[in-house]
């Protein structure tokens, strides 16, 4: 069994035998996973907001309040928040597969971040099936 000085020399063996330092790829999946979502937020607040004011004026004149501007705004939102996971679920397994290869030794380096976009639908559904087991499991 090792030691934990061991282990630890072998972890910093890796990191600095990987072409890109660990840091920056960290780095840089940590600001495009922020920079997607904050797009994909801003351009639903911009259109909800534009829904809103749209059916607000109209109903401004009249006595029935705008219950379509909900049923408006909640697809847009939907959209979003796939959009989000999906980004997500790419990256994510970009970024396990780049530390996997860094700690295998193997080369690696930014493009295996964004390598797995070929496979967003199937990543989407992977991870969409591993949530819902997880919630389903902790429901019992």
């Amino acid at each position: 069994m090792l030691t934990r000085a061991e282990l630890k020399q072998r972890a910093k063996d890796s990191m600095s035998a990987a072409s890109t330092h660990p840091v920056l790829i960290t780095l840089v999946f940590i600001l495009v996973v922020f920079a997607a979502s904050g797009v994909l937020s801003f351009i639903s607040t911009i259109i909800t907001s534009a829904i809103g004011i749209t059916t607000s004026i109209a109903t401004m004149d009249s006595e029935i309040p705008a219950f379509g501007a909900m049923f408006a705004v909640l697809p847009i939102s939907i959209i979003v928040s796939i959009l989000s996971f999906g980004i997500s679920c790419v990256l994510q397994t970009g970024y396990t597969s780049y530390t996997l290869k860094t700690i295998r030794r193997q080369d690696s380096g930014l493009e295996e971040l964004f390598a797995f976009f070929k496979a967003c639908v199937k990543l989407f559904g992977l991870y969409f099936f591993v949530q819902l087991f997880i919630m389903l499991w902790t429901c019992l």
